[in-house]
């Protein structure tokens, strides 16, 4: 049995970077891939909690019933796009306008060294508009979850039975990649139950989706929570055992380590 430290490590940017992470992996340097700046420091990312007030007749103050969730993130990020001719100032648009199809990209930005963000694109404004020129401003209005995710030195881990995480602050909400065949519970924080696990196909158990599905090829989920015949999904608390039963092939997990 193992123990599992996650710990932050820092990833300094100069200023005036930004690097995004595709979710294949793939990895966009603004200074080196697009020769674009950020012009300025992007606002201070705060957490909103989603509460409903309610005020009573005879009663002071307020009572309060929290939703269970934080709000978004808005922020504008100014940027300066840098072109030798005009055929590279399309290409960088091109990159850019590419960006706005993705809703889960991570963003790592220079002023916050020790986390990035998941979040989505919602436009890009260019002062300019397309019209060439070798320097033109703008603005990326960006839609970032509310959760930091601090930078660890391993994403996937294949565990045995009885592994555990240990961290001092924030939460685990991981994704389970099992292999096996037939019941299988794995018992964490939550017991997990599923029912009638095909062999031959990894099944993604998957607790900030709330969801468990396959893929049949690298851009094709099926959902396959039906096999699933207990709620809630597991956070993994701090020091918490990872145990399973049945026939288990492999389980390996991305604890998806948010602040």
């Amino acid at each position: 049995m193992s123990v599992y430290k996650l710990t932050q490590n820092k990833k300094p940017l100069v200023a005036g970077n930004l690097i995004i992470t595709y979710p294949d992996g793939r990895v966009l340097d603004f200074n080196k891939n697009i020769s674009t700046l950020v012009a300025s420091r992007p606002k201070t990312i705060t957490r909103i909690r989603q509460r409903d007030l309610y005020t009573f007749k005879g009663r002071d103050g307020y009572t309060a019933i929290d939703n269970g969730t934080d709000e978004a993130n808005e922020i504008d990020v100014e940027i300066t796009v840098i072109a030798k001719n005009e055929d590279e100032f399309e290409k960088t648009l091109n990159v850019l306008d590419n960006l706005r199809l993705y809703t889960n990209l991570r963003f790592h930005f220079y002023h916050d060294p020790y986390a990035e963000y998941e979040g989505m694109i919602e436009s890009i404004e260019l002062q300019g508009g397309r019209q060439y020129k070798s320097s033109q401003k703008g603005t990326l209005k960006l839609r970032l979850q509310p959760a930091r995710y601090p930078f660890v030195s391993q994403r996937v881990y294949t565990l045995s039975n009885g592994d555990s995480f240990q961290y001092d602050f924030g939460q685990l909400k991981p994704i389970f990649e099992l292999s096996g065949s037939g019941d299988i519970q794995i018992t964490a924080d939550e017991v997990i139950t599923l029912k009638a696990v095909p062999s031959g196909e990894t099944l993604y158990i998957d607790s900030l989706v709330q969801k468990i599905y396959s893929k049949p090829s690298p851009n094709t989920y099926r959902n396959q929570s039906h096999l699933k015949y207990t709620y809630p999904y597991p956070v993994l608390p701090s020091g918490q055992r990872i145990k399973w039963s049945g026939e288990v092939t492999s389980l390996k997990v991305t604890p998806n380590w948010r602040l």
